[in-house]
């Protein structure tokens, strides 16, 4: 449900413009792209595909399973899995295999429909005649706003993935991770600098005059930020609220976060947690604290929403630093409720 007091705080924020829209890959998931995780679980299963086996031809729906089941065990951080993965191909096969794992939903269906309600509320926001909103900045390689802004003949805009390719008098949409569109790349291009694996990062991060740190930077310090998509996960981008914290400024960053629940625990993972629970005595003999014994059906969970609780008050305190507001929802369909009133009610 959308909150009043934000609605209103919205409201005000968009009647004095100079907005601008951080976006996330969470915007485009709600037609079908697949999220970072799900996009690294593509790029495995290709690359695994493309690999010679010696024993069997592994039928494609168990190896992408499969592939799906061992990142999420491999506790390898997604940014290093990708940098492995690029080394088996060349810059070309690289773009090309990003754009077939980010597409491949939509070239497989004909009557794909490019919008979305978040999606309709952002290029609403864009083409608003007042020009509340400045710019937007994207961390995501597809095109899917600037198809929906087409689709309704509207052309007064440029992707923007380098200075060379940017205008200062046209309605900028900035690529700050790199470009790969779907319409007009029959060549499967990216464009820009693809930022993906941990090499990409880590030259980002030492690059103080990169362009994308240049626009984020300027853009997080002179106008009001309202991030959408984003888990705020992003080390660059942390960096740079820190850096920009660290000036005399009157800052004004707000980011959606869908609202956490506790995680309701089987009977089966309560039995292992209290086996892991007795484990821990023999390392812990001389701590009179120890228990051996209990109602661990309840005492476990309550101890796990106490967990919960005290991880969510470091996080707020977290975003307290980076000088970001939190605006939680529980539905996504919540966010574009507030983008709708936040335009509407300033009418």
């Amino acid at each position: 449900m959308v909150q009043r007091e934000v609605r209103e705080e919205l409201k005000n924020i968009y009647s004095k413009g100079n907005v601008t829209l951080f976006l996330g890959a969470g915007v485009s998931a709600g037609n079908g792209l697949p999220d970072w995780n799900e996009l690294v679980t593509s790029l495995f299963f290709r690359y695994m595909m493309q690999e010679e086996w010696e024993r069997i031809k592994p039928y494609p729906n168990y190896l992408r399973a499969v592939s799906q089941w061992y990142i999420n065990h491999l506790g390898e951080a997604l940014d290093i899995i990708v940098r492995g993965l690029k080394t088996g191909w060349d810059k070309s096969e690289y773009s090309s295999t990003i754009w077939d794992a980010l597409y491949s939903s939509i070239a497989s269906n004909e009557k794909y429909n490019v919008e979305n309600m978040l999606l309709g509320y952002i290029r609403d926001q864009v083409i608003d005649e007042r020009k509340k909103i400045k710019s937007i900045i994207t961390y995501n390689y597809d095109d899917l706003l600037e198809r929906s802004l087409k689709t309704i003949g509207y052309q007064q805009f440029q992707s923007v993935y380098s200075f060379e390719s940017f205008s200062a008098e046209i309605f900028p949409i900035y690529h700050v991770h790199g470009y790969i569109p779907y319409e007009d790349n029959s060549e499967k291009k990216a464009y820009g600098q693809v930022i993906l694996s941990e090499e990409d990062y880590n030259a980002v991060v030492s690059d103080s005059n990169y362009w994308g740190n240049v626009i984020q930077l300027t853009t997080l310090a002179s106008s009001t930020n309202i991030m959408i998509g984003l888990s705020l996960t992003d080390r660059n981008l942390r960096r740079i609220l820190d850096l920009i914290n660290k000036q005399p400024l009157s800052i004004s960053n707000y980011v959606f976060l869908k609202r956490k629940i506790p995680p309701q625990l089987t009977s089966d993972e309560i039995e292992n947690i209290h086996l892991a629970a007795m484990a821990i005595i023999k390392k812990w003999k001389m701590n009179a604290n120890i228990k051996d014994e209990g109602n661990r059906l309840i005492e476990i969970p309550a101890i796990l929403e106490g967990v919960v609780s005290n991880y969510r008050d470091n996080e707020i305190r977290v975003f307290e630093q980076l000088k970001v507001t939190p605006i939680w929802y529980d539905d996504y369909n919540d966010i574009a409720a507030y983008l709708h009133y936040m335009k509407k009610d300033s009418e």
